[in-house]
């Protein structure tokens, strides 16, 4: 994994925007008969495994990470990810090298992400499989325009408390990841998402439609991913 709003005006402007689109995104595919538990469906056209609508979920307030911000617990049950939103994530603010997002539910943040600019690089070709892997990269995209190197933007760290695991909040983090790049204004252009996931992550994120951009870290605690907005 990559090393890699003031709490009070919660869901204000293209926040709110935003996360009511995920939300709506969520409600759309929902069955009027379905059940709180029933199983998971397909939604966004397939392009997202999600489970049907969770009543926690509705309770889930968005606010952007300040300096003054207080964080007084957060367990994910990984210490590594623990300590980048406990010691980290005000000192990459500061930095200008991550912007950090909470999800709470009241007063209690259940999960986060982080997000910083990054580029798709294509790097030396070995084989015909790491040729195949990087022509799925520009399938979508017009031969005259392709290129090496692609704007991304990264998703440093995503957790979700272990209270709250298998409820759907990590999976709804990444719609409003989505809907950020592709509803809003942006000084600079953002065409991929990009992760370096955790190995037990990988299935979190292959189910969320991410791609593999290379074999060479096959054996490597982290794997390199992206996801093509304009897939969607």
């Amino acid at each position: 994994m990559a090393t890699p709003i003031k709490s009070t005006p919660i869901l204000t402007g293209k926040d709110s925007i935003r996360f009511a689109k995920a939300m709506e995104m969520c409600r759309k595919f929902r069955p009027k008969n379905a059940k709180n538990n029933a199983k998971h469906t397909n939604g966004l056209n397939g392009q997202l495994n999600f489970p049907l609508m969770n009543p926690i979920l509705e309770k889930i307030k968005i606010v952007r990470l300040e300096e003054d911000t207080p964080v007084s617990s957060f367990d994910c049950g990984d210490t590594d990810l623990n300590g980048f939103l406990l010691n980290d994530a005000k000192n990459y603010l500061k930095s200008m090298l991550a912007i950090t997002y909470l999800a709470k539910i009241d007063d209690k943040i259940v999960a986060y992400y982080c997000l910083s600019y990054d580029s798709l690089i294509r790097t030396t070709i070995l084989t015909e499989e790491e040729k195949a892997l990087w022509n799925k990269v520009g399938r979508k995209i017009p031969n005259s325009k392709r290129r090496k190197t692609y704007p991304s933007v990264k998703v440093g760290r995503l957790a979700v408390d272990k209270k709250c695991a298998g409820l759907g909040i990590g999976r709804l983090l990444l719609l409003s990841v989505r809907e950020m790049y592709l509803n809003e204004r942006h000084h600079a252009a953002c065409r991929f998402i990009t992760v370096d996931a955790y190995r037990s992550a990988l299935p979190f994120y292959e189910k969320s439609k991410f791609r593999y951009l290379t074999t060479k870290d096959f054996d490597e605690d982290t794997r390199a991913m992206y996801f093509d907005l304009k897939a969607i």
